[in-house]
């Protein structure tokens, strides 16, 4: 595409010397000043005197060369903009500037693409737990069930074992005959709640620990297969 330089010296000697008044010499000196800013790579201040000029005249010639102000400084989306308002009044070159309005439009297209954020990875599934940690696991939960049963059955023979010397208290109270059955009843509950206690709290405990290995080892084995 050519200078913008041209283009408006053609446009503009056309028609701006129709006229003498003061907006056309006011738009002629902005378009002469904005054309020198261009020359020297001043982009952003040719811009400022092009505009100026288009709205003391509204003539297309001015909105191309904004279009090419824009384009220079990378504001692509306000470079088509103008160039679409310049083509609207059907130029000579409308086919051309058309054209290069869809380069724009591909460039712009292009810059925004990167932008678009990528789709989040999906988390790993959790690891399964390695056999060892599953068979630990499994013989503590066994292990504190069966515990927590023993125990259980030792508090109901301290329960009854309690019946069992109320009964005998109350018997001697009474000074009602001495019952040897009921005294070595009482003898085997508090034996048995002693030994079903015992057990079952050391089974408790086997059970946690071997729950808590159970643990570690899975721990373990899922930081080994971590990068």
């Amino acid at each position: 595409m050519r200078l913008v330089c041209a283009l408006l010296l053609a446009w503009s000697a056309a028609a701006l010397a129709q006229e003498s008044d003061f907006d056309t010499d006011a738009a002629r000196a902005l378009f002469k000043r904005g054309t020198v800013q261009y020359d020297a790579g001043h982009y952003r201040d040719a811009l400022g005197m092009f505009e100026q000029a288009r709205a003391i005249k509204p003539l297309p010639a001015f909105d191309y060369n904004i279009a090419k102000c824009h384009e220079q400084l990378g504001e692509l989306d306000a470079a088509v903009a103008a160039y679409e308002r310049y083509t609207a009044t059907q130029p000579a070159d409308a086919g051309e500037v058309r054209a290069h309005v869809s380069e724009l439009r591909a460039r712009i297209a292009a810059t925004l693409a990167p932008n678009t954020p990528p789709p989040s990875p999906s988390p790993p599934p959790p690891a399964a737990p390695s056999h060892r940690a599953r068979t630990l696991t499994i013989a503590g939960a066994v292990a504190g069930g069966a515990g927590l049963a023993l125990v259980g059955a030792g508090i109901g023979l301290g329960v009854d074992g309690d019946r069992q010397a109320d009964a005998l208290t109350a018997a001697d109270a009474n000074h009602r005959p001495f019952d040897s059955a009921a005294e070595h009843r009482l003898a085997s509950d508090r034996a048995g709640e002693i030994a079903l206690c015992t057990i079952g709290a050391a089974a408790v405990a086997g059970g946690v620990v071997l729950i808590v290995l159970g643990r570690r080892s899975h721990e373990r084995a899922f930081a080994a297969r971590s990068p």
